[in-house]
């Protein structure tokens, strides 16, 4: 099994932790060569190219990750501002969802029917040139070709929460057809698509999730998340809560602030629908629970 990494572009380390099985922290190291301008490291084409053809098809194997219906794989790349990314690798059935409101909900069974409409939906609109897309979500394009584009998330778990897609239909970031440029090009349009939006001065999260519990859809995707503060930590043990075993539920322990957050959880999940008025719900909600889960964090040194 991969215990350290030292590539020309990367330096990475294993780590333990609770619930995990697998997880690998990489760091691009410096003094590359890579395009200005925050975020300008993700643009780095040879660096990506490291990263697709090399580093993510030696940890899926060592992983073990073979069925896509037995376990996944997520990778996260957050970028603090103008710092260099921490990008993570993490495999495992037992990898808790992205946000503090998905803790409690189990692991999600990946149907690739279940939400293929929507994506299909984004891709038709793209090709129109549509400012929003079927189901009322935003379009948000990085240039006038819109092979890759944005659609604003319909279940906000950020500030800004939005997906970056391509108009042909790739299953998932590991398929052979889903190359180096491809992920670079996805990338670049959540780079330009956060310039746009004036937020490329704000910690900003990616995420793309492979296999059972982690990708939702036939189609690849990456999640674009960003916050003025502090984006929560993807691992619940990072403010106290136990990993129930074998799945991604987990249970708090002790203190009030966890009953609190229980609580709001509960009652975001008893909001039903998607119209304007559950969605501004929905949102209130989850600002509260990141506040709250932030005051528990601890970051370890």
């Amino acid at each position: 099994m991969i215990r350290e990494v030292d590539t020309a572009y990367f330096s990475g380390r294993v780590e333990q932790r609770l619930g995990v099985k697998h997880h690998l922290v990489l760091d691009l190291k410096g003094g590359i060569e890579i395009p200005k301008g925050p975020g300008g490291h993700l643009r780095s084409r040879e660096a990506v190219a490291e990263l697709r053809e090399e580093l993510l098809p030696d940890f899926s194997a060592q992983a073990g990750i073979q069925e896509l219906t037995e376990r996944g794989l997520r990778m996260s790349v957050d970028i603090a501002r103008n710092s260099s990314p921490v990008i993570q690798l993490i495999a495992g059935p037992d990898v808790a969802a992205q946000s503090p409101q998905d803790w409690l909900s189990p692991s999600v069974v990946w149907n690739p029917n279940a939400p293929a409409l929507f994506f299909e939906r984004c891709a038709e609109a793209a090709a129109d040139g549509a400012d929003k897309m079927a189901f009322g979500n935003k379009m948000l394009y990085a240039d006038k070709q819109r092979e890759f584009f944005g659609v604003v998330d319909g279940d906000l778990k950020a500030e800004t929460h939005f997906l970056v897609l391509a108009r042909a239909a790739f299953g998932n970031i590991l398929d052979h057809g889903f190359t180096a440029d491809h992920l670079n090009r996805f990338f670049e349009t959540a780079f330009q698509i956060c310039k746009q939006l004036g937020i490329l001065d704000q910690q900003i999260r990616f995420i793309a999730n492979t296999g059972t519990g982690f990708q939702v859809g036939p189609r690849v995707h990456m999640h674009v998340l960003s916050s003025r503060e502090s984006l929560p930590s993807m691992f619940p043990v990072d403010y106290g809560f136990s990993v129930v075993a074998g799945g991604t539920i987990v249970s708090p322990e002790g203190s009030a602030i966890h009953d609190e957050v229980i609580a709001l959880i509960g009652k975001r999940q008893q909001i039903k629908g998607f119209t304007e008025q559950a969605k501004t719900e929905r949102k209130a909600i989850d600002s509260l629970l990141f506040k709250k889960v932030a005051g528990l964090y601890v970051r370890s040194e």
